[in-house]
Order: C-alpha cells, then sequence, then structure tokens
C-alpha cells in the first residue's frame, strides 16, 4: 500500500515538472525529484528536506563535500548521484559551446562565461580559443585555484594553443559579489596572459571579468584597449 502511494506521488511530481519545468517547485521537490533516480523505491521527500535544512540551498547540497553528504545521512548511491550532477551541467555547457561553425563574439562569449560560471562546481577561469576563421575551437572552464596566472595554468594554455592551432585566445575569470570592474591586478594579469600567448603567435583578444550578474570587456574599455591591440 505504501509503495502504491509513493508511486502515485511521483507520478504527480513528474506530471508537474513535464508540465511547467520547474517554476512552480520549491527547492527541496525539486531534490525529491532529482532523487527519484538515484532512489527507486523508497520515499525521498524526508531526505530532501533534510539536506536542504542542512545545507540551506540546493546550489549548496550540489557543492557538498562527499563527506559532509554523508554526515547529512546521504547514501552512498544518492551522494555519487549529486557530485555527478554539476559535472553533468559542465559537460553540457562546454558540448553546446563547441559548435564546429559557431564565431566568436565578445557578446556570445559573455553570455556562455556567465551561464557556465553560474553551474554549481564550476571553476574560476575559462580559456576560449579561436583559429584563423574566428570559430571557436575549444571552449572549457578551470578550477585554478586563483584567478592569478599561475605558472602550471600558463603552461597548460601554452599546450592547448598549440594542439588547437589556435591564433586568438579570450580568458574570462569569475568574481563573486557582483563586482566586475577591473582593479589594478586584473589589468596586470590581462599583460601577463598577452605576453605568454604573444610568445607562441597568439593574439589576446579579450580579458573579461564574469560575475553572476554582470561582465566586464577589457578590450571594449578606453583605458584597457590598448593592451589587445
Amino acid at each position: 500500500m505504501a509503495e502504491s502511494i509513493h508511486a502515485g506521488h511521483r507520478n504527480r511530481l513528474r506530471q508537474r515538472f513535464l508540465s511547467s519545468s520547474f517554476k512552480e517547485f520549491s527547492e527541496h521537490e525539486i531534490l525529491e525529484l532529482l532523487l527519484f533516480y538515484a532512489v527507486p523505491r523508497k520515499d525521498t521527500n524526508e531526505l530532501s528536506h533534510q539536506l536542504i535544512n542542512r545545507f540551506g540551498s540546493l546550489s549548496k547540497v550540489l557543492d557538498a563535500k562527499e563527506n559532509d553528504l554523508k554526515s547529512a545521512g546521504a547514501p552512498d548511491n544518492v551522494i555519487i548521484f549529486l557530485k555527478m550532477l554539476p559535472k553533468l551541467i559542465l559537460s553540457y555547457v562546454a558540448n553546446k559551446n563547441s559548435k564546429s561553425d559557431k564565431k566568436s563574439t565578445v557578446d556570445t562569449l559573455k553570455n556562455e562565461c556567465i551561464s557556465t560560471f553560474l553551474t554549481p562546481g564550476s571553476g574560476n577561469v575559462i580559456l576560449s580559443l579561436q583559429n584563423a576563421r574566428g570559430v571557436e575551437v575549444f571552449f572549457e572552464n578551470f578550477s585554478t585555484g586563483t584567478t592569478n596566472p599561475t605558472p602550471e595554468f600558463q603552461k597548460t594554455l601554452v599546450e592547448l594553443v598549440m594542439k588547437y592551432h589556435a591564433v586568438s585566445a579570450v580568458i574570462a575569470i569569475k568574481k563573486d559579489f557582483g563586482v566586475v570592474f577591473p582593479t589594478s591586478k586584473d589589468i596586470q594579469n590581462a599583460l601577463r596572459y598577452k605576453y605568454t600567448l604573444s610568445r607562441v603567435n597568439v593574439h589576446l583578444m579579450d580579458y573579461l571579468i564574469v560575475s553572476d550578474k554582470d561582465s566586464f570587456s577589457l578590450s571594449h574599455d578606453s583605458d584597457t584597449i590598448m593592451i589587445f591591440k
């Protein structure tokens, strides 16, 4: 009898999603629906409430560390499922942005970077590479631990440029708290990236500063445009 009640509830929740997406769902209902596919035959309502209450929001549940999820009562199959979701979203965004005939513009790159950085588990630096026809040949989100150009990331940058035969590059960094106006450190970092790329004859096309709501293009600002000449 209990199984029948759960099955009916699951079907109703699925139908709500099919008819209205997540528009009228609370955070715990979204998580409850997702957990149907990690816990096939048990009630997931209690666990979804438990996780949201413990971490504060759906995004924080998805960002939570494995040990913290376990201590909050999530079984191993749920932990694996939850840790897969942000990675799946990142793969989806990267795949969608990697069309072979797509030409890069600053506006399209800004939108791509904002959506990528908003994804749970995203890194803090994005690299976009273009070929001689202006077509994007590479788009990837990296977790470098800092927005400064570390030696390790600069080495990776050169290796990727050579691998994809790129002639230009755009670098975007994530900033929290909605502040996108460039600091002197941002300008120094842009110059360092320009120098690294110039050594392999690649043009730094832009340096973007991106927050959750806004973005700033150094190549479109009168004070910094000369960096990209």
